[in-house]
């Protein structure tokens, strides 16, 4: 069997988080997206998309409620031959788990129809739900002996894997071990994926909700349709702003330049859900020119 051997890379800090894996050429992007997420040890709690150029390759549900500037296309009707040999693969676009690929264009030929393998990386994993404890580790914001959580600091310790303080995230890769969980657990994932697809979890029409049905889940009740429901919100928020707000939209260039279409609106919707939080829940409003001011420090 012929196997493409691929790079995939942490956007932010590509020498500190990234794994190598091969996989069978005819693997579809469904197959590839979970093994890339078996490969950083994602739990997949959230949705997983690919981008190459302006075309989005992604779940049904991103289609129906997509951004736009976007050729959204359903990705399980595509493979990793439709890629090329660059794009990005993106898990979780609240967390925002960013990672380029590169195929390399030699194959490798196996006695083997397995249909992934891991072959190399370093760090030892995505922070499920907390990409910003790491961020702040990974900028020298953080103490490494640190060995507690710290909710005040906004400190929080990684639940899909252990670490007894925060420099435990870069000790040596231990690829036996890695190899061993990737191939246990691969398979299993991928019919998870698939099961909750079938059931709605991954793929769920997102129908408008009335106010009782929100009430619910404000009460606990779960709705896997409620967080899409936000960013859908947030996202219509942010291209409304692009178009009539003259600063937002010259910081939406500069952005979109330096990381893509996608990335930028995330960066600004950072800013934009936190400024509509605090309005609404704490009754803070910031000031026109305050708002212009965290905007332009978006970097």
């Amino acid at each position: 069997m012929n196997y493409k051997k691929i790079k995939m890379e942490y956007r932010y800090k590509k020498d500190r988080l990234n794994r190598t894996i091969l996989v069978r050429e005819d693997i579809n992007l469904i197959e590839l997206g979970c093994a890339m997420c078996t490969a950083v040890r994602a739990e997949f709690e959230h949705c997983f998309l690919f981008l190459k150029g302006k075309t989005s390759y992604c779940p049904d549900v991103f289609i129906e409620e997509g951004w736009n500037d976007v050729n959204e296309v359903p990705m399980k009707e595509y493979s990793l031959s439709d890629l090329g040999d660059k794009f990005s693969f993106w898990y979780d676009t609240g967390d925002d788990w960013l990672f380029d690929c590169k195929v390399y264009k030699r194959e490798v030929k196996l006695d083997n129809t397995e249909l992934a393998f891991l072959v190399d990386g370093t760090g030892q994993g995505i922070w499920e739900d907390n990409a910003w404890t790491l961020g702040r580790y990974l900028d020298g914001e953080l103490d490494p002996d640190c060995a507690e959580e710290n909710e005040e600091e906004g400190i929080y310790f990684p639940w899909n894997f252990k670490i007894e303080k925060l420099s435990d995230f870069d000790t040596k890769f231990n690829i036996a071990e890695e190899k061993e969980l990737f191939d246990e657990s691969l398979d299993s994932n991928i019919e998870m994926y698939l099961d909750g697809m079938h059931e709605g979890g991954f793929e769920l029409e997102v129908k408008p909700r009335t106010a009782e049905e929100l009430d619910n889940v404000a009460a606990g009740d779960s709705d896997p349709t409620v967080n899409m429901h936000l960013n859908t919100v947030i996202m219509k928020a942010i291209d409304e702003q692009i178009k009539t707000v003259d600063y937002v939209n010259a910081k939406y260039r500069e952005l979109a330049k330096k990381y893509g279409d996608l990335t930028a609106r995330n960066k600004i919707g950072v800013v934009l859900a936190t400024e509509m939080f605090e309005a609404v829940v704490n009754g803070k409003k910031s000031s026109n020119s305050e708002y212009k001011k965290k905007i332009e420090k978006i970097r």
